[in-house]
């Protein structure tokens, strides 16, 4: 079995980030920066090994550990509803305009930008906007690996209700999460705008 680049890449990353005896800040966001894209492009295989050696680095702090442990956690949860989404707008791609690009030499890259993308932007909007939606309302994975250790904002919102029965709090943090997925879901239809003219 070929050794992909990336899975290299990631394993030196972690590598190098066990061997730093002191980790400052910037190190810290360093390696965080690096860590989730190489995360995210590797091998399942290469994904369990990094994990695994994270979880016995002395020198990790608890609470990037917790946030990597959240974050991996959450993408692979977010991941199946997104796949489906997307996979039901490939669907809906014509063929006969794929076989017309091919007849007229486009390349493969031509046909993606050209074709496959601009009509698959209604399935990237619906999969965008729901998966920032859910992203903000995430609450059962982190209160179930971290606690109260990881503040979120649905978190405190029953936090606040519960524990301190003050709903008025409880109501504003709501409020708030509502008004930040509005906010999120303006940009998306701005951003990735659907030209109804082009969709088949």
């Amino acid at each position: 079995m070929a050794i992909r680049k990336k899975d290299v890449v990631l394993m030196a990353t972690v590598s190098s980030f066990e061997n730093l005896s002191h980790p400052t800040r910037s190190e810290l966001r360093q390696f965080a920066e690096l860590f989730m894209p190489l995360f995210q492009a590797s091998s399942e295989e290469a994904r369990r090994q990094a994990v695994a050696a994270l979880s016995q680095c002395e020198n990790m702090p608890a609470a990037v550990a917790l946030f990597i442990g959240i974050a991996i956690a959450e993408i692979w949860r977010g991941t199946a509803i997104v796949m489906i989404i997307i996979v039901a707008g490939l669907n809906q791609v014509p063929k006969e305009f794929k076989e017309a690009a091919e007849i007229f030499g486009a390349s493969p890259w031509t046909r993606f930008t050209r074709i496959t993308l601009p009509l698959i932007r209604p399935a990237l909007q619906s999969a965008l906007i729901l998966r920032t939606v859910l992203a903000f309302e995430v609450f059962a994975v982190v209160y179930a690996l971290g606690g109260r250790n990881f503040p979120v904002l649905v978190g405190e919102a029953y936090n606040w209700q519960n524990q301190n029965q003050n709903y008025g709090v409880a109501a504003a943090y709501a409020v708030l999460i509502m008004v930040i997925s509005l906010a999120a879901t303006l940009v998306y239809l701005k951003a990735v705008k659907v030209d109804p003219e082009r969709l088949p």
